[in-house]
């Protein structure tokens, strides 16, 4: 393998520089056009809100234009950039990390991940999972811990509070000596990997959270050379010689990082397994066209300047070390991206993978899948306040931030747009005066071109990785489409709420594991607000409804509001008979 210091190229920010170049240029074009059509109807105040709010919201359809030609320029490249990371463990690896025996800790952060019997039992599993398909198959000294800080509401009297501490207890530390004695059993008389259980109940109350954990774990465990964090769901597959990305995963992560000091993180790819819901499909479909498209254009476009995701991550300890004791990633609520942040202000690399791929479940239900976005919601606008507080960040850095801003600030523009829309038609009659003109379908192409020209190129083109079915592309849109304005709600308030109330004000999913009427009822209860607006926005554009294409697409997007409810009741239900298992 050769080392990462033998591809200087990777060190050169210029490939990010020029692209958003492209971004701007299509950007400005777009904005351009649109002004240019609108020009043609009288400019009154709610017309200018209306065009400011769809200038912003451009900025979705023009980002995606721009990654949609360069990723076609690096795929189809005769002689792409090579990976970190080895598809094979050769000998010279295999002699360097028998020779450096470095140490690794597998931890894995959990919290409330035993309270029901299936959740216990899929913890399990997954520890399974690590300690035979990861830990044991590797050269490497390794120790697995998992890091447990479940403790019950501190609004229940003391007596309840006992109780309920030793059944949580109780509960996790029965998962732990049950995925031992597996462990035991498979692996005989032989030197099997143990799981430990550390426990960090009686945090501070600025520290109940996953970071930390992590935070006093790096502060009272025996140092290691690298730490590999896990989520709770994660799990990897079992080696096989003709998959090669399932074979040796932890080696071929390591012996990278041990040739080269300045390789500090390695983000692992991450597949979404089987689901038993539409909504799972959905993301596993979605996580698919993640590996093909944004996976392969971002490694070209920010190594060795790459975000960590949080989990499923290899970082040095030494340099994990580093980013604690700054007290900064316990901070913020989505601390992911902040670790690599300071790593890569510390002159660090910090990449991604494509060749170790690691496994997470989907999230089957609407109300889940909400309340782990709205995390990432709140977390991601609170970015905001470390990019002005730091100067002279690096253009990695300052762009996979800003990024991570922008994605959630969009939908947030996407959905002021439409009500400003609703209420152009309900004033003005129309939308747009006249969107029959060449500069007018120029525009809606370039925008149907943005949302479905990346899914069919990750999903069918030149070296992809998961190539999809025409009807499960097809199946995918169409669900985007439906699910897009109801979700696009929830994460325009969400990043609202982030810098002004922080965790003092968040959504929490049923407490009913199994999908039954309870749940069911949740979620239903839970969409009635994006419902509630449809209807209102509906109402008020139904009189002045026109059959031109902006009204047309108003119209569209109201209704989908209207009966979000019942669509994200139906992409929730487990479906009889469908159980999607492919990889």
């Amino acid at each position: 393998m050769k080392s990462a210091s033998t591809h200087p190229r990777r060190q050169s920010m210029l490939p990010l520089k020029c692209a958003l170049a492209v971004a701007l240029l299509i950007y400005g074009t777009m904005c351009l056009a649109f002004w240019y059509v609108a020009a043609a109807s009288t400019w009154t105040g709610l017309r200018i809100v209306w065009a400011i709010w769809g200038t912003l919201a451009l900025m979705a359809p023009s980002i995606e234009l721009a990654w949609l030609l360069l990723w076609f320029a690096f795929r189809c490249q005769p002689h792409r950039q090579d990976e970190f990371v080895p598809l094979k463990l050769d000998s010279e690896n295999t002699r360097l990390l028998a020779d450096r025996a470095p140490r690794v800790d597998i931890i894995i952060p959990a919290n409330n991940e035993a309270s029901h019997p299936d959740d216990a039992k899929a913890l399990e599993d997954g520890l399974y999972s690590v300690a035979c398909n990861v830990a044991a198959t590797s050269i490497c000294e390794t120790r697995i811990r998992v890091l447990c800080d479940t403790r019950p509401s501190d609004n229940t009297d003391q007596q309840e509070y006992e109780q309920q501490f030793a059944l949580i207890q109780d509960s996790e530390r029965a998962v732990i000596r049950a995925v031992n004695e597996r462990i035991g059993q498979r692996f005989g008389g032989s030197s099997p990997p143990v799981v430990e259980l550390r426990e960090y109940r009686e945090k501070p109350a600025d520290r109940r959270t996953k970071q930390g954990s992590i935070e006093l774990y790096l502060q009272t465990e025996t140092p290691c050379d690298f730490i590999l964090v896990l989520d709770a769901d994660s799990s990897f597959e079992e080696p096989d010689p003709n998959k090669p990305d399932t074979v040796n995963v932890l080696d071929r992560l390591v012996a990278p990082m041990l040739r080269e000091q300045r390789l500090s993180m390695i983000q692992c790819a991450i597949h979404v397994t089987g689901s038993s819901s539409v909504l799972g499909w959905l993301q596993r479909i979605n996580a698919k066209l993640a590996v093909n498209y944004h996976g392969p254009l971002n490694g070209n476009l920010l190594a060795p300047q790459q975000p960590s995701y949080g989990h499923n991550v290899i970082f040095r300890h030494r340099d994990l070390v580093m980013c604690y004791e700054t007290g900064i990633p316990q901070a913020y609520l989505s601390h992911d991206y902040i670790e690599a942040a300071l790593l890569a202000i510390a002159g660090k690399w910090c990449v991604h993978t494509q060749v170790v791929a690691s496994q997470e479940r989907a999230e089957e239900s609407a109300d889940g899948y909400v309340v782990r976005d709205h995390r990432w919601q709140k977390g991601n606008a609170q970015w905001m306040r470390f990019i002005l507080g730091t100067p002279r960040l690096p253009v990695g850095v300052l762009f996979f931030l800003s990024m991570g801003i922008i994605n959630y600030f969009l939908p947030l523009a996407a959905t002021c747009f439409l009500m400003a829309s609703s209420a152009l038609l309900l004033v003005e009659g129309s939308v747009i005066e006249d969107s029959t003109t060449p500069v007018g379908i120029a525009l809606v192409g370039s925008v149907v071109i943005a949302l479905i020209g990346p899914k069919v190129a990750a999903g069918v083109g030149p070296h992809s990785q998961h190539r999809l079915k025409l009807r499960e592309l097809l199946g995918a849109l169409g669900l985007n489409l439906l699910v897009a304005p109801p979700l696009s709600v929830y994460a325009g308030i969400g990043f609202l709420c982030g810098p002004l109330f922080g965790t003092r004000w968040r959504i929490r999913a049923s407490r009913q594991t199994d999908f039954n009427f309870q749940k069911a009822a949740y979620v239903l209860q839970m969409f009635v607000p994006s419902g509630v607006l449809g209807a209102w926005l509906t109402m008020m554009i139904w009189p002045s409804m026109s059959l031109d294409i902006g009204s047309s697409v108003v119209l569209m997007s109201t209704v989908a509001l209207v009966i979000s409810p019942l669509t994200m009741l139906f992409v929730s239900c487990p479906l009889i008979g469908f159980q999607d298992t492919a990889k």
